[in-house]
């Protein structure tokens, strides 16, 4: 890692290397993060009286200022409520800064690291859902905020460049915005929070837009991973396909609906598994990217044998209804007559998966092919 610039605050003025940073009308009070890039500063509009988060670029030139000002620009294009509001941009002493909306929270990094979700191997799994059921429901969440998020900005023909969980910060949500794009069946006992996104940078400094599009892919995947170390993303998912940004979002919202819904077993009433026998083997079925045999042990191990053999027949059931041909749909029709052994179950669905995956997979049930 290259070395950062020397960061420090002297009468209410930024000091980068030495070098003081004229910033009009602000005073800064503390900083909040140094990053590869620049440094973010909590300080206050003098005229007024607003506290703003202040960006300063550490490199001074023209690339850079061009650079920061496409940075800024293409944050501030993004009008909505899972985004940080951009406020001005300008140059001081050849320094880029801009000013935005201050937010207190901590990262997603930062609040997944104050806390252990590891599933111990010496612990039952129905006990592990049990104890973390609040917290997975809110960790699920989070993730699905935050696909909403990265989805709005893939509409617009827009990549993040770095989406990792250190540029998610962690709000209050008294107002219940976030219910606007999440499930209402998405419940927490402790106060509401959502998300904001920031920082939409890297990708301006990269010149090839197929590694751009890789790296943007691989740190969805990666952040999947660190909001379940519970639920290994290797173990739950066939990940092998290169999928761009969009088509994974889709694959891992699957793999989340997946984790939410082992969630609720603990609770689970009778009309509960009503429902759940209905929607999880359409989930299993229709989504083709699941690890089926890490599926069937999971149920195992929370339902009675014949609760999750039915389950996992109704499954291949459900996916035969993506294959063409008049011996898939007898097939079908046999299965919803008689049912198949787990192990043979696991063995179909593993065997019709991979001809239903596509670079880009759109959820579908069977009436809409």
């Amino acid at each position: 890692m290259k070395n950062r610039p020397s960061v420090e605050i002297r009468n209410g003025e930024a000091i980068i290397d030495g070098r003081p940073i004229a910033l009009r009308g602000l005073t800064i009070d503390r900083i909040i993060d140094s990053g590869a890039h620049g440094t973010v500063f909590e300080g206050t509009e003098t005229a007024l009286e607003r506290k703003v988060a202040v960006k300063v670029w550490y490199k001074v030139g023209d690339k850079v200022r061009e650079g920061a000002i496409g940075e800024v620009r293409k944050l501030a294009s993004i009008v909505h409520p899972l985004y940080v509001t951009v406020y001005q941009m300008d140059v001081s002493e050849a320094a880029p800064y801009s000013t935005m909306e201050l937010l207190t929270g901590p990262s997603l990094k930062a609040w997944l690291r104050e806390r252990d979700f590891r599933r111990l191997d010496d612990v039952d799994f129905f006990l592990h859902l049990r104890v973390f059921q609040d917290n997975l429901r809110q960790r699920c969440k989070f993730w699905f905020l935050y696909s909403s998020g990265l989805k709005h900005l893939y509409s617009q023909n827009l990549l993040h460049g770095d989406p990792h969980l250190g540029n998610v910060i962690v709000v209050d949500d008294e107002l219940g915005i976030s219910n606007r794009f999440v499930d209402h069946h998405i419940h927490s006992k402790h106060r509401l929070l959502s998300i904001r996104i920031l920082d939409l940078g890297t990708s301006l400094f990269r010149a090839d837009r197929h590694s751009t599009i890789k790296r943007e892919a691989d740190i969805i995947k990666e952040s999947a991973q660190k909001l379940f170390p519970d639920f290994p993303l290797g173990r739950t998912m066939n990940l092998n396909l290169v999928l761009d940004p969009p088509t994974l979002l889709r694959v891992l919202d699957c793999f989340v609906e997946y984790v939410l819904e082992l969630s609720n077993v603990p609770t689970m009433t009778k009309d509960d598994y009503h429902s759940f026998e209905h929607g999880f083997p359409q989930l299993l079925g229709w989504c083709p990217f699941f690890n089926y045999q890490t599926i069937s042990d999971d149920l195992v191990s929370l339902f009675t044998t014949h609760e999750a053999k039915d389950l996992m027949s109704q499954a291949v059931s459900q996916m035969l209804g993506h294959c063409d041909g008049a011996s898939a749909e007898e097939e079908a029709d046999r299965l919803n007559k008689s049912t198949l052994e787990i192990h043979q179950s696991v063995a179909r669905l593993t065997e019709l998966s991979p001809g239903l995956r596509s670079p880009h997979w759109v959820f579908q049930s069977p009436n809409d092919l």
